[in-house]
């Protein structure tokens, strides 16, 4: 599904955010997990210096909160969407041209997912908190991430290709599943490619995407598990050496 966001995205370059943050609205079934009880509404589009956010309630109930810097005329920029089963994707557009070799994404998961995601607003930027409790600020005046807290984040502040979605999380506690970055598609859309666990000790376990993820006729990718006691489970058998909290 994230190829067919891309996709859409890349059919207006002016209005890509737009049509991104409209691509994920119908993308809403993608990863079901075990969502939030939080109550989401929607709200607006709105720009605070040299960024925008979002917030998008969708039909089924999930919960998307997005943000990007508010400036794209070079078509060199990140967009951001967390979701409120702990989920985050990294969009990275790299230009004007063929998708495949303009455009690209990296995603993940955090774990466990204790936490109420969400995103406040001031005019510093906008704080988002993610689904393990950790959060970051993104800066109304930089358009990059600052005072991070509970995780490790690191970023490459110029876009550029090569730079692998140029947002790197590891985890201070719990656990990151990261997919890795694709160019032109969705690193979790494809059987046969890997992802890895991470813990706050530096442990990985690299596992197949067909392992812990299952696909509907039309692509769209879903985790296999229940809940996190399901993905605990998993690893104390697939990856033993992976502390989960």
């Amino acid at each position: 599904m994230l190829m067919v966001m891309l996709r859409m995205a890349l059919e207006n370059r002016r209005v890509r955010f737009c049509s991104f943050a409209f691509a994920i609205v119908f993308a809403a079934s993608m990863f079901s997990t075990t969502a939030r009880a939080a109550t989401c509404r929607d709200q607006r589009k709105k720009t605070i210096d040299a960024i925008t956010f979002q917030v998008i309630a969708t039909q089924d109930g999930r919960c998307w909160y997005l943000t990007g810097p508010s400036a794209k005329l070079s078509m060199f920029y990140r967009d951001f969407l967390f979701d409120d089963a702990g989920f985050i994707l990294v969009f990275n557009s790299y230009g004007l041209g063929e998708e495949s070799k303009t455009s690209g994404g990296r995603e993940y998961y955090v774990f466990p997912r204790s936490h109420e995601v969400g995103m406040q607003a001031s005019t510093a930027g906008v704080r988002v908190t993610f689904a393990n409790g950790a959060s970051a600020l993104y800066s109304a005046q930089t358009a990059q991430w600052e005072d991070v807290q509970g995780i490790s984040l690191h970023t490459v502040p110029d876009v550029v290709i090569g730079d692998e979605g140029g947002w790197e999380l590891r985890p201070q506690s719990g656990v990151v599943l990261d997919f890795g970055f694709r160019m032109g598609g969705s690193p979790s859309g494809s059987a046969t490619r890997s992802a890895r666990f991470i813990d706050a000790k530096g442990e990985t376990c690299t596992v197949r995407n067909s392992e812990i993820l299952e696909w509907t006729e039309d692509g769209d990718p879903s985790l296999k598990f229940a809940d996190d006691a399901a993905v605990e489970t998993y690893l104390k058998v697939r990856c033993p050496d992976i502390s989960w909290r």
